[in-house]
């Protein structure tokens, strides 16, 4: 069966960020993805135009849904220590299952000055997430619920946490580790 012109613009776009995320951008040919994606040299050109469009579209195309699902918290939750397990646990697996994505995420803000509009489509997003954990943490200090402390630099933490431990490690996690993690990172938030 013949694949449509959006089964084969996904295919490019999945083959561009595997290979953008472990070999490097500089490293990654538009004739190695065509290759791998199984699509014609030309073809690869004509859905982006040029490497550089590519890597902005593999870092964009993919954003709106992860921070969708990421962004997936209540800041205002009846139970804040069951919310903030669950957030934590859900991210742990989410950023575990979107590994690749986030190599990539973190390959083009690592050389921010080289991919500036990626970088900033990347930047929006994590300052997003540590947005609205700061306001979750503002809110459960306010009704007494969370101890005291400086809630941006607590949010900020447990993001640089969550993207440390998947740039750090190589290996895919078992969900008990997922779950161990998750538990620990609940402690930044002063939950036991």
């Amino acid at each position: 069966m013949k694949k449509t012109i959006e089964e084969k613009r996904k295919d490019v776009l999945e083959v561009a960020t595997k290979l953008f995320a472990e070999k490097g951008y500089e490293a990654t040919t538009m004739a190695e993805i065509a290759k791998l994606a199984n699509v014609g040299f030309g073809t690869v050109a004509t859905y982006f135009e040029n490497k550089e469009n590519l890597l902005l579209k593999c870092v964009e195309e993919p954003m709106a849904d992860f921070l969708e699902e990421v962004l997936r918290f209540n800041t205002q939750p009846n139970d804040y220590e069951e919310e903030i397990h669950q957030m934590t646990l859900k991210h742990f697996q989410l950023f575990s299952e979107k590994r690749l994505y986030l190599l990539l995420l973190i390959h083009v803000t690592s050389q921010w000055e080289k991919y500036m509009k990626p970088y900033l489509i990347a930047n929006k997003a994590a300052r997003e997430l540590s947005d609205k954990i700061e306001l979750l943490i503002q809110n459960g200090q306010r009704e007494g619920k969370l101890a005291e402390a400086n809630a941006n630099i607590l949010a900020i933490s447990y993001v640089s946490l969550l993207l440390g431990l998947f740039l750090s490690n190589t290996d895919q996690f078992s969900e008990s580790a997922l779950k161990l993690y998750a538990e620990n990172a609940t402690r930044l938030f002063g939950l036991q």
